[in-house]
């Protein structure tokens, strides 16, 4: 029985990602759950249910163009930020991974992303190889289509890369996004 349970878990069309949009949705929500517990000589289910639709249809919010919406996501120690533009999505960061498989991407990333409909990755980068950093990466890749990877530490992603260097920078939509750091390595420079 836990073989068929794990496999219909695993099937797509039938996962549903919610995230709330604002208060007014959350109280809608908790009145709707109200009314279907309710005893159903009061006839609210039928309301609930139309509650429950809005909510579920509920339109995306729009991204105007030239504005940007930056999502911090809590991934506890590390970082994890979705920055979208109109037509647009960058992961900065993927937050941690741990030996027992469970890992950020899976836990947070994935399913923000899909809650807000995002079908595909423009660019990801990864500021540096700390796990609390890249530990979710993998877990998104396998997800999802990735455009671009930009990262200081290429050698620790299985993928195709870009090295990030200061001074790199495009325009979504008129947003504009600048790499300060790292400074690219030449002959007269030196880390310290």
């Amino acid at each position: 029985m836990s073989v068929l349970l794990e496999y219909l878990q695993s099937l797509n069309f039938n996962q549903w990602y919610y995230t709330q949009a604002s208060s007014a949705e959350m109280l809608l929500l908790i009145i709707a759950i109200l009314m279907i517990v309710l005893p159903s000589a009061l006839h609210l289910r039928k309301i609930a249910l139309i509650l429950l639709l809005l909510i579920a249809f509920h339109p995306f919010e729009k991204i105007t163009k030239g504005s940007v919406v930056i999502t911090i996501l809590d991934v506890g120690q590390g970082l994890a930020n979705v920055i979208r533009t109109q037509n647009h999505t960058l992961l900065f960061d993927t937050g941690s991974g741990y030996p027992s498989r469970f890992n950020i991407g899976d836990a947070v990333i994935i399913p923000y992303l899909r809650s807000k409909q995002i079908q595909y990755l423009d660019k990801i980068i990864i500021s540096h190889g700390d796990n609390d950093h890249i530990g979710g990466l993998n877990s998104v890749l396998k997800a999802f289509n990735v455009l671009e990877i930009h990262t200081s530490v290429p050698n620790k992603i299985k993928a195709t890369t870009a090295l990030c260097k200061k001074g790199q920078h495009w325009v979504w939509y008129d947003v504009l996004f600048e790499i300060l750091n790292p400074f690219a390595l030449n002959t007269t420079q030196r880390r310290y």
